[in-house]
């Protein structure tokens, strides 16, 4: 005996089913999300539609305009707000049941590339007004 079954998410699958299949879901990767499905297969034991569920995972390293790290970096993935720790690194991960979009957001310069063109600036005024005196 067979069964339509029908899987419905972010990888989806349609079609005719002996009793007893297990239709295996996998890992999909989408616009650098990764997709982890919650359940490993769906069973054909009648007609059914099945909307699955997945893990939505998003890891990303973020660096300013002159390569240093920005931990002013934010992710919003699947309506969720995650912000960079003081590397520059986020991980985001939410639940969903279809594709996410992910929006990606830092300032150009970082607090540490700020810092140090403030001490630069600093030791340039210093250093000048030193000479100047001289």
């Amino acid at each position: 005996r067979q069964y339509w079954v029908e899987v419905k998410g972010v990888a989806e699958w349609r079609g005719w089913a002996y009793e007893g299949a297990k239709i295996p879901l996998n890992e999909t990767a989408v616009g650098g999300v990764v997709y982890k499905p919650l359940m490993p297969y769906v069973e054909a034991d009648k007609p059914k539609t099945v909307a699955v569920k997945y893990l939505a995972v998003y890891t990303g390293e973020f660096r300013d305009v002159v390569g240093l790290p920005n931990p002013t970096a934010a992710v919003e993935l699947c309506g969720r707000q995650f912000q960079a720790d003081l590397t520059g690194r986020v991980y985001a991960s939410a639940e969903t049941d279809g594709a996410c979009q992910l929006k990606t957001a830092a300032w150009p310069l970082s607090p540490y590339t700020i810092a140090a063109i403030g001490a630069a600036t600093t030791a340039v005024g210093a250093f000048l007004l030193k000479r100047k005196k001289a």
